[in-house]
C-alpha cells in the first residue's frame, strides 16, 4: 500500500508497471485522475478503494487478473472503461459508486461476483453473456431500471439466486421481457 491514505491528486502509471496490488491507492481521497500509459497488466487488484475524488478511470485494454473491491467506495466515480478481455466483474467491484450511472460491460464477461454492483448508481446493464451471478450482486441498486440477461439462463433463474434487483422494472430473458414485480422471491427488494 505504497500510496495508501496520501494526499496525491494524480498518478501516471508507466507501461513498465505490470501489477498493481495490495490496496496501493486505498483511501487517497484527493486522487482525481489516473492515467495508464500501457495497454496490458498482469494483475490489477483492489487498488482504488475509497478514493472519493476519483471521477474517471480508463483501465488498460488487457488485464490478466482483476480482484475484488477495485472501486469500492469511489463515491464520485462517473466513468470506468473496463479491460476488453475481462471475464468477471469481481465481488464488490463497484460497491458504493453512487454516481456511476453507466458501465459498458465487455462481451467477454460471463460472471458477476457477490455485491459487484451493490449500492451503485447504474441505471441499466447489458449482461447478455453472463451465465453466473453471485449473491447480492445488485443489492441497493435503487436506480437500476433495465437489465438484459443471457438467453441461456433458465426461466426461473431469478427465483433461484439471491441477487437483489431492487427497482428493476424489467429484464429481457429468453427473448421475452419479464416483470420483476411478478417474481415473489424479489418482493422484499
Amino acid at each position: 500500500a505504497v500510496f495508501r491514505d496520501t494526499p496525491i491528486t494524480e498518478i501516471v502509471i508507466p507501461a513498465s508497471v505490470k501489477s498493481l496490488q495490495g490496496s496501493v491507492f486505498q483511501g487517497c481521497t484527493k486522487l482525481a485522475k489516473v492515467t495508464f500509459e500501457g495497454d496490458y497488466m498482469e494483475e490489477f487488484s483492489g487498488s482504488f478503494q475509497n478514493c472519493t475524488s476519483l471521477r474517471s478511470v480508463v483501465c488498460p485494454r488487457r488485464v490478466d487478473r482483476i480482484s475484488y473491491d477495485m472501486f469500492t467506495g469511489c463515491s464520485n466515480l462517473t466513468e470506468v472503461v473496463l479491460p476488453e478481455n475481462l471475464k468477471e466483474i469481481p465481488s464488490s467491484m463497484f460497491d458504493g459508486c453512487k454516481k456511476l450511472t453507466k458501465i459498458d460491460v465487455p462481451h467477454t464477461v460471463t460472471k458477476v461476483g457477490m455485491s459487484a454492483f451493490a449500492n451503485c448508481g447504474v441505471t441499466e446493464l447489458d449482461l447478455r453473456n453472463v451465465t453466473e451471478f453471485e449473491a447480492f450482486c445488485f443489492n441497493g441498486c435503487k436506480a437500476l431500471k433495465k437489465v438484459i440477461l443471457s438467453s441461456t439462463l433458465k426461466d426461473n433463474f431469478l427465483t433461484e439466486t439471491y441477487t437483489s434487483l431492487w427497482n428493476v422494472l424489467c429484464c429481457r430473458l429468453n427473448g421475452r421481457i419479464i416483470s420483476i414485480s411478478s417474481l415473489p422471491a424479489l418482493y422484499s427488494c
